[in-house]
């Protein structure tokens, strides 16, 4: 007994305006049609793009966070970091000791967990009143070791703030 199939065109079909994923679209296997739900093909496309991967490593990244005392270079009170196994975020307030700046090569921290060395000469705002209130930019960079924040060159007496962002080494 033969089976008979009704046939519609395609452009007089209704349109469906929201699929769901368990609407069913027709796929096909060499010659052979098959019903997909569209779970299983949004499925098939994480998998294929990497996406499942990418969000069990987002997912299985504990942060720490590290806050640091007032002390030494860093008495604004307003250092802290958060890293994981890829990546650190510093956010940092410091300021000179005294009136007479922060000389170069100055370490003014050390970080919990090594960083890549290629951030050199980063910039920093601060502003003072040493010589008036003023704005001023600095500059600094992490060390060979990976682990200290030091001056990059000759840094004015005043306040700096900066967000920063590392890849881990």
């Amino acid at each position: 007994m033969a089976e008979s199939i009704k046939t519609t065109v395609v452009e007089n079909l209704p349109e469906n305006a929201a699929p769901g994923d368990t609407d069913y679209i027709i796929t096909a296997q060499k010659n052979i049609l098959k019903k997909t739900k569209i779970a299983q093909l949004v499925n098939v496309f994480k998998e294929k793009l990497g996406i499942n991967t990418l969000n069990t490593k987002i997912n299985n990244k504990n942060v720490t966070l590290k806050t640091y005392n007032v002390g030494g270079y860093l008495q604004t009170g307003q250092t802290y970091c958060i890293y994981n196994d890829s990546f650190l975020y510093l956010h940092i307030g410091f300021n000179s000791i005294d009136n007479s700046g922060i000389q170069s090569g100055t370490v003014i921290m050390t970080l919990p967990v090594k960083v890549s060395t290629v951030n050199a000469n980063i910039g920093v705002i601060g502003m003072g009143t040493v010589q008036g209130y003023k704005a001023y930019i600095g500059a600094l960079s992490v060390s060979s070791n990976g682990y200290d924040i030091v001056a990059s060159g000759f840094i004015i007496a005043a306040n700096y703030i900066a967000d920063l962002m590392f890849i881990r080494a």
